[in-house]
């Protein structure tokens, strides 16, 4: 509203000082007689009848229409300065100056230019500083909505399929003097990306499982990888302390006096910094050969 107000008095201005200098330019001529061709008529008449009379200085020599003879007007005296200071151009004299007409209206509204200029500055200023939290109000929304988003369609990482893996046999996946391997897929069953942070695989062999999950000390056996919804990637591992070359050990497994366990966590950061944490826990059943979910809160769990 400031910046409409400010044009249309702008604009005002403008044909108000335009119109005043329009009239000015038309300034009424002083009516003058044809004083100068009268005297070249009078003197060149003189100068044939060799009647030659000297005209005083600030005189003009006129022809009387009457008598024909040639007189001296007191009246008729060349313009000067100050005749050509008179009219309606100028101001009265002020502190001794004496300005112009239109040179005071151009002053005015030069300065009523740069006034309403500064005004459309401010103005846009304004405009500019609200469009411009306007636009951090937009992001932040566009952030919240992506928060919002992503807490409601998080990532989720689950573990599938983890197997022994069989030196020569599929029907032997435990084989006696050789490392047992152990491989495991993971699945982002979730509807947005999730990066591994932090990661455990351990593989123990023992007649029972403590209270508190005996986790190695590797914490990197899956970190670095990042899963799209619905990706899936592979691991496997050796475990080198178990070497079943003991044929009791191996009877003690296949009669679940010792049991095989393959359990760790993997922690992963959603897509707006949130960690969630993702924790498994496998039993190896020989009967079935392949590895069954322990279902304990504890040992298999998801955040």
């Amino acid at each position: 509203m400031c910046i409409r107000s400010a044009l249309v008095v702008g604009a005002i201005l403008i044909v108000v000082s335009f119109s005043f200098a329009e009239s000015l330019s038309f300034s009424p001529k002083i009516p003058q007689i044809d004083a100068e061709q009268n005297a070249n008529y009078a003197v060149k008449h003189q100068n044939k009848s060799k009647n030659i009379n000297k005209i005083p200085d600030g005189y003009m020599a006129i022809k009387d229409t009457q008598s024909g003879s040639v007189v001296a007007n007191t009246n008729t005296q060349q313009p000067n300065k100050e005749s050509k200071d008179q009219g309606t151009e100028f101001f009265g004299p002020l502190f001794g100056f004496k300005f112009r007409i239109t040179d005071i209206f151009l002053v005015i509204f030069t300065a009523s230019v740069a006034y309403f200029t500064w005004h459309l500055y401010k103005s846009t200023e304004k405009l500019w500083q609200a469009n411009k939290e306007q636009i951090q109000v937009t992001r932040d929304s566009l952030q919240l909505a992506k928060e919002e988003f992503i807490s409601t369609h998080r990532p989720q990482l689950i573990v599938r399929n983890v197997t022994i893996k069989p030196h020569s046999h599929p029907s032997l996946p435990i084989e006696p003097g050789k490392p047992l391997q152990i491989e495991w897929a993971v699945v982002n069953i979730g509807e947005t990306k999730a990066e591994i942070t932090e990661s455990n695989a351990t593989i123990l062999v023992s007649p029972s499982f403590g209270a508190r999950t005996p986790y190695s000390s590797i914490r990197d056996t899956m970190n670095g990888v990042t899963f799209v919804p619905g990706g899936e990637f592979t691991f496997e591992m050796k475990s080198e302390k178990i070497d079943v070359e003991n044929p009791v050990q191996l009877v003690a497994i296949n009669n679940r006096e010792e049991i095989i366990y393959f359990f760790g966590f993997i922690t992963y950061r959603d897509g707006i910094g949130n960690l969630r944490r993702t924790a498994f826990c496998r039993m190896y059943d020989p009967k079935v050969k392949r590895f069954t979910i322990v279902h304990d809160p504890d040992y298999e769990y998801v955040d």
